[in-house]
């Protein structure tokens, strides 16, 4: 089961700790972890710190809606 899911709101809002919990129950479920972060969020380092494998997550940068479509239609 695929499953992409797409979180937005300003600056301050939790996105990040909201997604991060997401991905990280995903993982224990054996879901393998494709972050496109459009605000430089996250890193390794966070990854590992909020409890998930870095090795099955993956952070790609988006810096717009553009640069998305692009990557979702080469997906």
């Amino acid at each position: 089961m695929d499953k992409v899911v797409a979180i937005g709101g300003q600056s301050g809002t939790g996105k990040t700790f909201l997604t991060l919990n997401f991905a990280k129950q995903a993982q224990k479920q054996g879901y393998y972890i494709i972050y496109l972060d459009s605000e430089g969020a996250i890193d390794n380092d966070l990854v590992t710190k909020f409890g998930m494998d870095p090795t099955m997550f993956r952070i790609d940068p988006i810096a717009t809606v553009e640069s998305l479509k692009i990557y979702m239609a080469k997906f």
